[in-house]
């Protein structure tokens, strides 16, 4: 699996990143789609990371999940497998109590255009799309409830010296 094309990579000055064949911008690297699909299960998912279960009503999306290791972190990455139609999906995460989330999408061919980057879609929605032959990556960040703060106490000068 390539994941980092290079061409003339001899003239760094000339390093672009456009794909194979594109005439105005034909030299330098290329980062492959391969790259991008790599990124969704290596960007957030770290070591330490547990896979947990995950299951999906739509037979054309493979979904996986994975805990970090303080449960605070559950991380979901959905591909969608079919050519032609979107899925819409709606989540259902359980005991995990989402505070906030990020989405980050790849969809469509990897041309100069960056059409087929990671990109940030913002807030899980609900439904959320996944285009045609997509990959998601949900990023949920549980709530965590540390109790009142105390109330600050002013502290006594202690007495002067004779």
């Amino acid at each position: 699996m390539v994941l980092v094309q290079i061409e003339n990579p001899y003239d760094l000055s000339s390093w672009t990143n456009a794909p194979p064949g594109v005439t105005t911008q034909s030299h330098g690297w290329w980062l492959t789609p391969a790259y991008w699909g790599m990124k969704h299960f290596s960007y957030f998912i770290q070591p330490g990371y547990r896979r947990v279960s995950a299951s999906d009503s739509d037979p054309n999306v493979r979904s996986s999940a994975y805990l970090s290791p303080d449960g605070l972190r559950l991380v979901v990455v959905l591909i969608n497998t079919n050519a032609t139609a979107s899925s819409t999906m709606n989540f259902n995460f359980g005991t995990f109590n989402v505070g906030n989330s990020s989405v980050y999408q790849t969809a469509g061919t990897n041309t100069y255009a960056g059409t087929n980057t990671f990109l940030p879609l913002g807030s899980l929605t609900s439904p959320q799309v996944l285009p045609p032959l997509s990959l998601t990556t949900v990023v949920l960040n549980e709530n965590l409830h540390v109790g009142p703060a105390p109330i600050p106490r002013r502290r006594r000068a202690p007495p002067a010296s004779p």
